[in-house]
């Protein structure tokens, strides 16, 4: 992905860069509110549910999101 000047539009491949990460963006944003709604709540069984799941979620897509990008991060980290 690229940064650019705020007067450059994204590329074709960063759109679709974000496109491909966006189940994983979503599933971190359910966690997110889940967790929000559990310190508004004070922890009842339903909301703890709710984040126990959102967070099985995030941990799914993070798999499946790094899985397809295994090869470029050993690179990444080889090249650091």
């Amino acid at each position: 992905m690229h940064i650019y000047p705020f007067s450059q539009e994204p590329t074709a491949e960063d759109l679709a860069a974000v496109e491909e990460e966006m189940p994983l963006i979503m599933a971190e944003v359910k966690l997110l509110d889940a967790e929000i709604r559990l310190m508004v709540t004070g922890g009842d069984e339903i909301t703890r549910h709710q984040v126990r799941q959102a967070e099985r979620v995030v941990i799914r897509e993070a798999r499946a999101y790094y899985g397809r990008h295994r090869a470029a991060i050993q690179l990444a980290g080889r090249a650091a």
